[in-house]
């Protein structure tokens, strides 16, 4: 499937989040792992995790090739989405880099 170019109100997806493993993943206590690449090298990237539970929203540092990994643990099943984001919030409340993920977690 062939990955969108815009995020919400139009922002421009110039960075990237995938997941390993690839997914669905267990619920329940299953690790997997969130990887950024596409970012400034050695800056923080902001990072907002949505499941099914609540949020958290914090901010994580990118090596010398521009790209962060997040080592997650699964709760309840549902849609697990993370979105990063990095650079200088413009007027328009777009920033410089952007990229999001979607994984599924099952029963």
């Amino acid at each position: 499937m062939p990955k969108p170019d815009k995020g919400p109100r139009g922002q421009k997806i110039n960075g990237v989040v995938e997941f390993d493993p690839v997914g669905p993943i267990s619920a329940y206590g299953e690790s997997f792992m969130v990887k950024g690449s596409g970012y400034p090298a050695e800056s923080l990237v902001h990072v907002s995790a949505a499941d099914p539970g609540c949020c958290l929203a914090f901010n994580v540092g990118t090596d010398e090739n521009g790209e962060f990994v997040i080592l997650w643990i699964s709760g309840a099943p549902g849609t697990y989405r993370f979105t990063a984001f990095a650079g200088e919030p413009r007027r328009s409340g777009k920033w410089d880099y952007y990229g999001f993920g979607v994984i599924e977690v099952v029963e």
